[in-house]
Formats: C-alpha cells, structure tokens, sequence
C-alpha cells in the first residue's frame, strides 16, 4: 500500500490519496469527485453528516433465515445486550497478534458491572468468532444466549437490533453499535484498542460511547 500521505497517480485520470495517519484527516471532506481512498478511515467524523444516508444505505437488501427472524423477534422484545468477543486471527496469526489483543475478561465483567446499573432485566446475546472459547469462559449471572449459526451479515444485523453493546477492539462490532439507530443506547468500548502506540485513536470512537 506504500508509505502514507500524498497523493499518487491512480488509474489514468483519477488520483489516488493514501491516509496520512490513523487518526481524523479533515482535509479529506474538501477533496472533489474522481478520488479514490486508500486506508482505514475509521471515525464517524467522515460522514457524521450524513449518519441517517449511510444507514439507509447499509439497510440490508437481502433475505435472511428464518433463524435469524426468530432471533430478532427475540432481541426487539427484551433489554438485549449486544457482547462481541473477538479472537480469531488475535490469537492464531503472528502478525495480527502484533498489534490486536484480545479484550480480557476484566474489561467485559466492568462493562457489564456498568451497564447494568442503567438497564432492568438484562439479556446477553453473545457474538463471538471462537463461540466454544465465549461458551467455556464467559459466564454471568444474567440470562445469556450465545448466537452461531449464522452468517456474517446475520450477525452484524442481530448486534445493531440490540438496545446496547459492549464491543471488542474490533471493525465488526464498531459498525454493529454504530448501526444501532436507537437515541438511548449505551456502547461500551476498549480503551485500547491496538497493542501498540503506534496510531492515535482519540477519533476512532464516537464521543458518546464509553471506554473502558
């Protein structure tokens, strides 16, 4: 992807401009048409603006299972908690491990310790890429339902129709808080997000979501 910042020549006429740095980049919003993007881009200060044209358009155009109906009918009816725990390549792959991390057991039981003081009658749905390793170690005195089964789509879905969310350190379950269009959700975040100080995060969350 080549070093960051500047613009580059890309595909005959268009130009390409390369993320100068992790964090907020406003010159971006006054770059004009024909511009292609090349990074991650990761705050909702690009397009907060246009927040409820990103929704609409992300609104799924595809039919789910019937599972997946049941479920939601299920997360719509209660004060449902949306846990996203993250392993996969964190754990397996030597280069993702080297800058993600695993959200720690603690992290989740103050989330819940949190969250639980604003919301009565709690149900914990749990989404998790290693759904054996949530079953066997994530256990709390409140009915949970750990969800598999479905695809990926499903799930990003399921989480954003839940009232709240604790998310993991992790794309996925940032756009499945982001997408929950509910005025009173609380979102719980990491306060690290990487293992390593090598990117500012201070934009990647929005203001009212709360860290951990």
């Amino acid at each position: 992807r080549g070093r960051w910042g500047g613009f580059v020549p890309f595909l005959g006429s268009q130009k390409a401009i390369v993320e100068p740095h992790f964090h907020f980049y406003a010159p971006v919003l006054s770059l004009k048409d024909a511009v292609y993007l090349n990074g991650y881009w990761q705050s909702e200060k690009y397009f907060i603006d246009i927040a409820d044209v990103i929704r609409e358009d992300l609104n799924p155009k595809i039919w789910f299972s019937n599972a997946y109906e049941v479920l939601k009918e299920c997360v719509t009816q209660c004060n449902s908690v949306s846990v996203h725990i993250r392993r996969g390549d964190y754990v397996t792959h030597s280069k993702a491990n080297r800058y993600f991390k695993p959200c720690e057991a603690e992290y989740y039981q103050k989330a819940i310790q949190y969250l639980v003081k604003f919301i009565s009658n709690p149900v914990f749905f749990v989404f998790s890429d290693d759904i054996q390793w949530a079953k066997a170690n994530f256990k709390i005195d409140f009915p949970t339902h750990f969800v598999e089964g479905n695809s990926a789509q499903e799930d990003l879905w399921l989480m954003a129709s839940c009232g709240y969310q604790i998310i993991a350190n992790s794309t996925f379950s940032w756009w499945g808080a982001w997408l929950n269009q509910q005025p009173d959700k609380i979102v719980i975040a990491p306060q690290t997000w990487f293992s390593t100080k090598r990117f500012d995060t201070n934009d990647l969350l929005p203001e009212s979501w709360i860290r951990f």
